[in-house]
This record gives C-alpha cells, sequence and structure tokens, in this order.
C-alpha cells in the first residue's frame, strides 16, 4: 500500500459534522482550496498535507433525507 501511494498525491473526501469546527483545527495546515459551497450541495474546503496529499473536508448545506 505504501508503495502505491508513494507514486502520487491522494485524494481524500471527508463529510464531517461541524466543518466550522475542522476549519478551526486547521490554522497550522496548507489550505489550498478555501470553503465554498459546491452545486452539489456540500460546504467544503481543502487542505495539502505535508506529504503533498490533498484532504476534502465538506458539510451538507441542506439536511439529507
Amino acid at each position: 500500500m505504501s508503495a502505491g501511494a508513494g507514486k502520487g498525491p491522494t485524494y481524500l473526501y471527508m463529510e464531517v459534522g461541524d466543518l466550522d469546527a475542522v476549519l478551526a483545527a486547521m490554522k497550522d495546515v496548507r489550505i489550498v482550496m478555501p470553503v465554498r459551497t459546491a452545486f452539489y450541495g456540500m460546504r467544503e474546503f481543502s487542505v495539502q498535507d505535508p506529504g503533498g496529499h490533498f484532504i476534502t473536508f465538506a458539510q451538507p448545506v441542506a439536511p439529507q433525507h
């Protein structure tokens, strides 16, 4: 698994319950996409970790049915 991850960046999309709390915890992390509301109904932002991998955190803007 580690050999495959070393070949390029990994992209991870995580749905969270409190996006503002996650954003506050990321104060020392490189934010590569500022908070936005996507057309598919998710409020989200992305960071890049020191290894070059990208993580997007997202929260629904409307309750799911």
